[in-house]
């Protein structure tokens, strides 16, 4: 089963949370560790791994990506959405609707759901981090 975390919150090096909270790229990725060991991770080829698929839909979302440690056997996610920079709200809202109807109605992979994100808003702006062990997916 896919798991799909989502945040939509302005941020760069610093994230926003709806109560005005702060918080630093160590402290959600040790958040995000703290869910993982809550579900339960998954295994993959004898290797322990996230059930997580996380989705950024906030300016430069795609920099959480700083929080996977590729020498880490465990990372907080084992995919990445979100936009390379600053984005207006309704753009983004248009390329998250297509990206979960692709995902969960077409039954498409993560990359085919990004290039018609991209495709959608006539942007060129979302990508997708993804772990090498899973580039298949």
């Amino acid at each position: 089963m896919r798991q799909i975390l989502y945040h939509d919150k302005y941020f760069v090096q610093l994230i926003g949370l709806s109560d005005e909270e702060i918080i630093d790229w160590n402290e959600l990725r040790a958040i995000l560790m703290e869910l993982n060991q809550a579900v339960g991770f998954a295994r993959s080829d004898a290797e322990i791994v996230s059930r997580f698929s996380l989705s950024m839909s906030a300016c430069k979302g795609i920099h959480a990506y700083k929080m996977f440690d590729p020498r880490e056997m465990i990372n907080p996610f084992w995919s990445l959405v979100g936009p390379t920079s600053d984005i207006e709200w309704a753009d983004s809202l248009v390329a998250f609707v297509v990206f979960y109807h692709s995902l969960i109605y077409k039954r498409s992979t993560i990359l085919e759901a990004v290039e018609r994100m991209n495709n959608a808003t006539g942007m060129d702006v979302f990508r997708n981090f993804l772990d090498n062990r899973f580039s298949h997916l």
